[in-house]
């Protein structure tokens, strides 16, 4: 896809500001390694981020996944929830 197709659409479904969008659309998103790394664990994250929000109450999640439970990532973060 174009440059300018591929930042509406994070822009849209992963609701980055536009600076992000035209970094991870262009020189992030080309590069060989970290390009291909960097926007499959974005979406991961913001999945993860999503479903917790659905799962548990604002005041469970939030806490958790601004630090305030601990350092969590992907795998730790629900049960600093839990």
């Amino acid at each position: 896809m174009p440059q300018p197709e591929v930042a509406a659409v994070l822009r849209k479904d992963f609701l980055v500001t536009e600076e992000r969008a035209q970094k991870l659309s262009g020189p992030w998103g080309r590069h060989p390694l970290l390009g291909r790394m960097y926007l499959p664990a974005y979406r991961a994250g913001t999945d993860l981020v999503a479903s917790l929000r659905r799962k548990y109450p604002a005041e469970k999640v939030l806490p958790a996944l601004y630090g305030l439970k601990g350092v969590v990532d992907i795998a730790t973060v629900e049960k600093a929830i839990a």
